[in-house]
């Protein structure tokens, strides 16, 4: 869902979104998650998870998400599809499934893409399994690298009884 600034004088900022519509739609694919950032270019640009429909929510993020980017010219949009920033990696690491719930900031000249990704999709493995990574590029059209070693930022501890 899309929300956008309403003209209204009100008591909170809450108060004053209006419902739009619907940000990013894209026919058998679920999109979940959606973090805006506004590019040097002046559109703006959104990152959000997506998987194929057909999966369903769960275990279909677990397994199949990655996180796409797209862009448009004002906030409602409309937009487009650009690339998609991060996958799972396929291969024996902590993000081997499901790139999701990507969060992008800025932090001085660099673009800094937080998402969560796990190595096992299907329970009871989760949410032991969930790990939260890092990726930092100089433009909104990547290349992204992992931070560190191997991006991961917070895991939960090793002994299970924490």
């Amino acid at each position: 869902m899309l929300w956008a600034m309403g003209t209204t004088d009100a008591v909170s900022i809450a108060d004053r979104w209006d419902y739009v519509g619907v940000a990013v739609e894209e026919p058998g694919l679920t999109v979940w998650g959606t973090s805006p950032i506004l590019g040097d270019d002046g559109k703006v640009h959104l990152f959000c998870a997506r998987w194929p429909g057909h999966l369903g929510v769960d275990p279909g993020w677990r397994s199949h998400s990655e996180i796409a980017h797209y862009v448009g010219n004002a906030p409602e949009g409309p937009f487009r599809f650009v690339d998609v920033a991060l996958r799972g990696t396929g291969r024996d690491t902590w993000d081997r499934y499901g790139a999701h719930n990507p969060a992008i900031h800025r932090v001085g000249d660099r673009l800094v893409l937080l998402y969560i990704g796990n190595d096992d999709p299907t329970p009871p493995a989760h949410p032991r399994n969930q790990r939260i990574g890092m990726v930092v590029a100089d433009t909104l059209d990547g290349p992204w690298r992992r931070v560190g070693r191997d991006g991961c930022i917070l895991a939960p501890p090793a002994d299970p009884a924490r």
